[in-house]
């Protein structure tokens, strides 16, 4: 049965219908189509509430000047471990650790950043004796 035959069914089936039965059809459509016009303004209303909000804590956030103190913090944090070397056995041993896929999947992001961290720019960690 191809696509024309089809359609020819369905308006068959559509043109037995009686009165009332087109019109029970028609008015839920148009009730279905009511709603998806109402949901969709409610949610391009909830976005733009969203966006508003956003951007005006931001602004909150970034004139109270916190943020541009923790900027620049990082920065010098940032710039302090660029310039120390990175030449001890324990970082060597964590970096090679770190490159096994299995633990890039198994331990959290964070915790592994800080694991390099530690052995490779903090100095107070023990280092390891070479001998």
């Amino acid at each position: 049965m191809n696509k024309y035959e089809m359609y020819q069914l369905g308006k068959r089936k559509y043109q037995r219908l009686s009165y009332t039965e087109k019109n029970r059809w028609k008015k839920r459509l148009k009730i279905l189509g009511a709603f998806v016009v109402v949901g969709t303004l409610f949610l391009g209303g909830a976005a733009i509430w969203g966006t508003v909000v956003l951007v005006d804590k931001f602004s909150a956030a970034v004139s109270t000047g916190t943020v541009q103190e923790n900027i620049a913090k990082g920065e010098t944090q940032l710039k302090s471990l660029a310039a120390q070397p990175i030449t001890t056995q324990a970082c060597i041993d964590t970096v090679g650790s770190l490159i096994s896929p299995t633990r890039l999947l198994t331990v959290p992001l964070a915790k592994n950043f800080e694991s390099l961290r530690t052995a490779c720019w903090d100095r107070n960690t023990p280092q390891p004796n070479k001998s």
